[in-house]
């Protein structure tokens, strides 16, 4: 969820209204550790709910199939591609981003969903 990568950066150029933390806890009325787990719990169910509607995606046939795999496979690594960008790109991190995946150091519990993607 690139929100909670930005959310430090926008915040402090006081551009947050629209980052989805600021947004909860402004209208749930939450603090920023809830508003984060809230942020964490509901894309974990999302990705629960996609690789579950993945694994139940019928065949339409062996003309198909392969069309619908790479479309597939490609909404998955939508996700995991923004996620990649937020660290490898200088805009949330600097130069840290890259240095943050390469020590083992998670961004987010996110990490651990996108590894099955």
């Amino acid at each position: 969820m690139p929100d909670l990568y930005s959310y430090d950066v926008e915040r402090a150029r006081g551009d947050d209204e629209h980052n989805l933390v600021t947004i909860l806890m402004r209208h749930e009325n939450l603090g920023l550790n809830e508003a984060i787990k809230w942020i964490r719990n509901y894309c974990s169910n999302i990705l629960h709910d996609f690789l579950n509607d993945v694994s139940r995606v019928p065949s339409f046939g062996k003309e198909f199939q392969d069309d619908v795999d790479r479309y597939l496979d490609g909404l998955g690594n939508w996700v995991r591609a923004a996620d990649c960008w937020s660290l490898e790109s200088p805009i949330y991190f600097a130069a840290g981003g890259l240095e943050i995946r390469q020590h083992g150091k998670k961004c987010s519990e996110l990490d651990d969903f996108y590894a099955v993607l």
